[in-house]
Parts: structure tokens; sequence; C-alpha cells
């Protein structure tokens, strides 16, 4: 009897798991909930979307890890409260990439956006760039600061400052320029310049916006003038006396003897930056007179002891009372290695109806002075 109900229970058993095995392949439900939890210990191939509200990938334990391969692209699928899809993919935690990054495709049109501060992991470590993979352009609203900043071209800045050296072909900054020492083969324009250092080799701590420093200068042409005083003269003779009008100042020959034609001469000293050109002269004079005076400007070569006069006029033809003599185009280039310049007055007589008093000497020159 016993072995009976053995025999009856093992194909009632049998059958009631087939019921069940039948139910679950033939079930139409859409939730599937074990009693406890699934272990996969073979690959799983899904070939339809994968939905889950949380996803662990390896392990759980520090330090243990696992791979996740992607073939495609990552999205949050999830819209905003206008029905957008604006969200980001967002990482809750420090994301590190072993791999080179891309933004979209190479040399694409978008954007790579940052709104937080970008900070290497080490200080003084790692480069923005090489000497080879170069950025084009770099934008910066505020100040930069660096420890020193080379640039083959031009720098324009607001404001630079560097603990270290700074040499630029030109550099331009509406601010301040602060740095250890600048070298530029170009032009430096600043606010103001403070340096422990040197620019371009000289020695300075402050220097004011106005500092210009350069080996060899190309500047524009500026016109100059230079005042010859008739207190300044004299007489190419000892035997000349001479004195000054009342009130006007006025050289006059009181006295002596004239040696030649066209009077008595006087010599009047003008001092001129070497290399300047000069152009012309005006001689101021007083000639109420029947004769006249003679201006002269002259140079006396001081190798050969010889003298030219490049322009000499007179008040013959100017009529009387205080007259202007010009001298125009004069033209000669200043060398004072090897010559002196005067303005050479010659009265043609004695008294104050003739008087002499100063010159004016126009000139150009491309260099400062």
């Amino acid at each position: 009897m016993a072995k009976l109900k053995q025999m009856l229970v093992i194909p009632i058993a049998v059958f009631g798991l087939l019921i069940v095995a039948g139910t679950a392949l033939a079930s139409p439900a859409d939730t599937l909930q074990p009693a406890s939890t699934i272990t996969y210990n073979e690959e799983v191939v899904v070939n339809n979307t994968v939905k889950a509200n949380s996803a662990y990938i390896g392990s759980t334990a520090a330090g243990v890890g696992g791979v996740t391969f992607f073939n495609g692209t990552i999205v949050n699928n999830a819209v905003d409260s206008s029905g957008n899809n604006t969200i980001p993919v967002t990482f809750g935690d420090d994301v590190r990439i072993d791999g080179e990054i891309y933004r979209t495709e190479i040399g694409g049109e978008n954007p790579l956006k940052l709104a937080d501060t970008i900070r290497p992991q080490t200080s003084n470590v790692y480069d923005l760039g090489t000497s080879s993979y170069q950025f084009k352009d770099g934008y910066f609203a505020g100040a930069l600061n660096a420890g020193s900043i080379t640039t083959a071209g031009s720098l324009i800045a607001g404001s630079v400052a560097t603990t270290g050296s700074l040499a630029a072909g030109s550099i331009t900054t509406s601010g301040a320029l602060s740095a250890g020492s600048i070298i530029t083969a170009g032009s430096l324009t600043a606010g103001d310049i403070v340096t422990a250092g040197t620019v371009d080799g000289v020695d300075v701590s402050a220097i004011p916006s106005t500092y210009v420093s350069q080996s060899s200068p190309s500047w524009d042409s500026r016109n100059g003038k230079t005042s010859v005083p008739a207190s300044s003269c004299i007489p190419e003779d000892n035997g000349i006396s001479y004195a000054f009008t009342t009130g006007e100042h006025a050289l006059y020959v009181d006295s002596g003897v004239d040696i030649a034609p066209p009077g008595y001469g006087f010599y009047c000293p003008v001092q001129l930056p070497d290399g300047a050109i000069v152009t012309s002269a005006e001689a101021y004079v007083t000639d109420n007179g029947a004769g006249g005076i003679v201006a002269s400007f002259y140079n006396a070569d001081l190798e050969n002891y010889s003298h030219g006069t490049p322009r000499t006029d007179s008040t013959y033809s100017l009529g009387s009372g205080d007259l202007i003599i010009d001298l125009d185009s004069i033209n000669q280039t200043v060398d004072n290695s090897a010559n002196a310049y005067y303005i050479v007055i010659n009265i043609s007589d004695t008294g104050t109806n003739y008087g002499f008093h100063g010159a004016v000497v126009n000139y150009t020159y491309t260099e400062p002075y």
C-alpha cells in the first residue's frame, strides 16, 4: 500500500510543476516579480530596450569595478517642465576618462561650455597646449597672471601681471603692466608699468606710461625751433663798439671799423641738435636808414677751417622799419662733430637806425633730443 502511494505522489508533483511552467511561459503579465534576487552567470542578450530605475555595473564594494561597453550615444531622454529635451546627462560623482575626449565630431560647431573653474589636479605640472599643438586665440576679460609670458606676435590686454619674464613682439595694455622683466622687439604701450627687473636692458623699478625703449627707433618727422638772442652775438673785430637800444634791446653799432662789405659783422652762435635738418631762419631787424642789414646762416668747418653760407638775404629790397629777413630753403643737415653754426649779421652803418633784435632757426628732426 505504501509503495502504491509513493507511485501516485511522484506523477502528481511532476504534473504540478509542468502546469506552473506552462503558466509562466504563457503568462501575459507586465510585471515579473521573483521572490528573491535573480542571478545570471551567463551572457544575457536583449534585443529591445532595457529600462531600469537604477543599474549597478560591477560591484558596489570599494576598489572593485566593472566594464561597461557602449557602441552608441548616451542621452538623457527626460524633458523639462516645458516639454523640451534640454536636460543634460548628469554624472553625480567624479568622472575619470582614460582616453581622448572629443567635442562632438572633430572640428564641429558645438562649443565646449564650462560653468566652473578649470583647475589642474597638481600645481605647476601640466600644460595647456604644446609647442606643436597650440590654441589659436585666447580671450580673457580679467587679468592674466603667469610666471612668464612669451609671444612671437603682439600682446594686447587690459592688464598683464607676471612674476617672471614678459617677452613679445609688441605689448599694448590699457591697464597696468607688471612683470619681473620686459623684453619687446617692437612697441611698448601701457597705462602703468611696474617691474623689479629690466625693460629692454634698462634697470627700472617703476616707469611712467610715456616711456619708450628702442635700440634703433624710427620716429615721425617733427618740427623744432631754436632762438638766437642778440645778446649772444660777438663782433668780428675788436675795433667795433656796439650797444643795445633801450626798451627794444636791439643790437646796433656805436662806432668802429667797417672791415669789409657789406658792413659791420656780428657772429651769433646757434645751438642745434645733431642730425637735424635746418629748413629756414628769420632775422628780426630794424632798418630806418639809407643803407641796410644783411643776414646769413653760416656754418664753420672745425676741421678744415672753412665756412659756408647756404642762405643769405637782406633788407635792401624790404623797405624800412621793423623788418623780418627770411632765410628760406637752407636744407642743411646738422653735423655737430665737425661744424659750428651761426647767424651772421652785417650792419651797413653806425647808429640806432639799424638794429638786430634776434633770430629764430627752424629745423626738422626724426630722433628724440
